[in-house]
């Protein structure tokens, strides 16, 4: 069963605007939509350096720090999936190679002699 959630016209005006202040003064029921949005602005490596950004992005981990749900979005985003989808090949052909070595056995097993 899936929800339609909808995005306030001053939510995605702010978001697309990235106007942080206008942003900070929304209700967590109007950012709801947008948290994933938001938390990987806060907290990825930015683009621009400037001090002024850095401000903003500190606006944004204040809205943010407020929400519950905010750190199961942080967990989720700080997953490399690069490396696991490595590990999930990595573990394929170790149980394919375990296999492969299981039936060479049980042909062995029973060959006579």
């Amino acid at each position: 069963m899936s929800s339609v959630v909808s995005v306030q016209p001053e939510t995605f005006s702010a978001i697309h605007n990235v106007d942080v202040d206008r942003l900070s003064s929304l209700p967590e029921s109007a950012l709801r939509p947008i948290l994933p949005c938001l938390v990987r602005m806060s907290l990825c490596a930015p683009l621009d350096s400037s001090a002024r950004w850095t401000l903003e992005r500190k606006k944004i981990l204040n809205c943010l720090s407020g929400v519950e749900v905010v750190n199961s979005l942080v967990g989720l985003l700080s997953i490399d999936f690069h490396e696991l989808e490595e590990d999930a090949r990595k573990e394929l052909q170790l149980r394919l190679a375990l296999h492969k070595l299981h039936r060479s056995v049980s042909e062995f097993s029973t060959t006579p002699c």
